[in-house]
């Protein structure tokens, strides 16, 4: 139980770094070129000049709600797992 708990934490903390990484780098990479990126469709546009900034949290809150979700289901297993539990340290 402990052990699917530090992978449901780790797989769940990945997902969002790699996730948010990916977005930060098209971004960037998009810029660099001259472009513009639209947060709303996740792709870079050279037909337009501007468009609104979107934040990551605003544009994908689904997946870190979710992430969030499989993050605290994996700290209450770690916690409540009985090999690591308070009572049998006592």
């Amino acid at each position: 139980m402990k052990a699917l708990g530090i992978v449901l934490i780790a797989s769940s903390t990945g997902a969002v770094f790699f996730h948010f990484l990916n977005e930060f780098f098209s971004v960037d990479m998009c810029l660099d070129a001259g472009n513009v990126y639209d947060y709303a469709k996740s792709q870079c546009r050279s037909d337009v000049t501007s468009l609104p900034y979107i934040p990551y949290l605003k544009n994908f809150s689904w997946f870190v709600g979710g992430s969030l979700l499989i993050l605290f289901l994996g700290i209450a297993c770690t916690v409540l797992s009985k090999k690591g539990s308070v009572e049998s340290a006592l």
